[in-house]
């Protein structure tokens, strides 16, 4: 008896070689696949400004990084200040400290927007919170609900405003390849049938904007394909890491040719053969193994010099 579906990756234009660099930008679930491309070789940059679950706050986050305006939509919450434009990740003991980090942020976004050969974009949620001065909110950082109205986005209004996003992106990178996904986390708080009500434009939208890039399946990956709630975490909400590396595996397919594979399979062994710990590292035997791996990774770091290894 089968309990699974037979899935095919749909293979678009999409191609990423050892060299080349990838910005991940949206949902927590980008967050997830970050460090997988980066234990395969690539340079990463993953939500400089934390996790956005909105379409339009990703959009907003790329608009004020190339065109500079990094001046802080600051809040505060008790002694720290955040921004209304990203996480808790970016913030401040002070505004001032706060405007630095943020300035930080968007340099290093608009420094990956300008370089990377592939962006991916996921897409969490078309129900947003508009403050009532603020606009259009990436996070409300636990502000009261009485200062927010809520905002549900069409397929429509998604398409024109990323159109105009992907013209911007491409006038300063025109050799870029976009690929758009939606997040498989669900948004309960909003309610079942909300959630689903909210991921529906967003497939909509990715089907729209097909346009100018290729769709990754991980919602489908995800909800149709495993269907089970053995694949989530205890909360029920968020794929666990099996899901995750599944979804990998298939993200694989889609991303990379054979040769590439190929060479992933060889950095991934290094990796793993240099995460292994020793009962006794000061025996002889643990730091010959020691040793070797480490020649190993000098001699295809030789053969490869396109490989990314970490900042370590």
């Amino acid at each position: 008896m089968q309990f699974q579906l037979d899935f095919q990756i749909p293979k678009g234009d999409t191609t990423l070689k050892h060299g080349d660099s990838i910005l991940l930008l949206g949902s927590c679930f980008s967050d997830n696949l970050a460090p997988k491309f980066e234990r395969a070789g690539f340079k990463v940059c993953s939500n400089p400004l934390g996790t956005l679950f909105h379409p339009s706050a990703i959009a907003t986050s790329i608009i004020d990084a190339l065109e500079g305006n990094h001046a802080p939509k600051a809040v505060s919450s008790g002694e720290i200040w955040y921004d209304w434009r990203a996480s808790s990740k970016v913030s401040g003991y002070t505004k001032e400290e706060l405007a630095q980090n943020m300035a930080k942020a968007f340099a290093q976004l608009k420094e990956a927007l300008t370089s990377a050969k592939v962006i991916v974009i996921t897409f969490g949620t078309a129900f947003g919170y508009v403050h009532k001065s603020a606009g259009l909110v990436a996070n409300c950082h636990k502000q009261p609900q009485s200062q927010f109205l809520t905002q549900w986005n069409g397929p429509e209004s998604i398409y024109k405003e990323w159109e105009k996003v992907v013209d911007k992106i491409r006038a300063i990178n025109p050799s870029v390849q976009f690929v758009f996904t939606v997040s498989p986390v669900r948004h309960v708080r909003d309610g079942i049938i909300e959630n689903n009500r909210n991921k529906a434009p967003l497939l909509i939208a990715c089907q729209e904007l097909e346009d100018f890039g290729d769709y990754f399946p991980s919602y489908e990956i995800v909800t149709d394909v495993l269907r089970d709630y053995r694949f989530f975490k205890k909360d029920l909400v968020h794929p666990s890491d099996d899901a995750i590396d599944i979804v990998y595996e298939y993200a694989k397919e889609f991303f990379f040719s054979a040769e590439t594979r190929a060479l992933i399979k060889e950095i991934e062994a290094i990796h793993q053969m240099k995460a292994h710990r020793s009962l006794h590292p000061e025996s002889e035997a643990a730091k010959e193994f020691v040793r070797k791996t480490e020649e190993k990774k000098q001699a295809l770091a030789a053969e490869h010099p396109e490989v990314w290894w970490g900042r370590g």
